[in-house]
């Protein structure tokens, strides 16, 4: 078993690695500049890395960038262990990445509701401004004050 700190080293070279391969050297049309790989799991026993990967666009675009990820996986590790100097080699694994498209969705909502909310204050807003104009004309109303102190107040010398 490997500590938690070599595996979090080996996570992020792995995802380095990866990303530069995929991204420069793999020449598969099936696989775009908007696939992006996220992150690196790998197992205590290093024997699996399990990447995740986004892929900007529809679910055609992820079913081909998945099926060409998973096409060249054997040639990835390959290129993962000529720069990586590890006793065992984990098998790549790749897997959609749907944090992404989770938080797409929270921040999406998250617009909504705040939409419905400006919507809110500015109908209390109009409710507002009818009572500015009823307080407006309790204002032009002027009332005296009966108990004002109306002696002057002179300086003794």
């Amino acid at each position: 078993m490997a500590s938690e700190k070599r595996i979090g080293r080996l996570q992020k070279q792995i995802l380095r690695i990866l990303s530069q391969k995929v991204l420069y050297e793999l020449n598969d049309p099936r696989i775009s500049s908007l696939v992006t790989l996220t992150k690196v799991n790998l197992k205590n026993d290093l024997s699996i890395a399990k990447v995740y990967f986004s892929v900007l666009g529809g679910e055609s675009e992820r079913n081909r960038a998945e099926h060409a990820l998973r096409h060249a996986r054997k040639h990835l590790r390959g290129e993962l262990g000529r720069e990586l100097v590890i006793r065992t080699l984990p098998d790549i694994e790749f897997h959609y990445d749907e944090s992404i498209e989770g938080a797409v969705r929270i921040i999406s909502r998250l617009g909504e509701l705040t939409k419905n909310l400006q919507d809110e204050e500015d109908d209390s807003a109009d409710d507002v401004d009818e009572d500015d104009e009823d307080a407006d004309a309790i204002e032009d109303v002027s009332v005296e004050n009966p108990i004002e102190d109306k002696t002057e107040i002179t300086d003794s010398e």
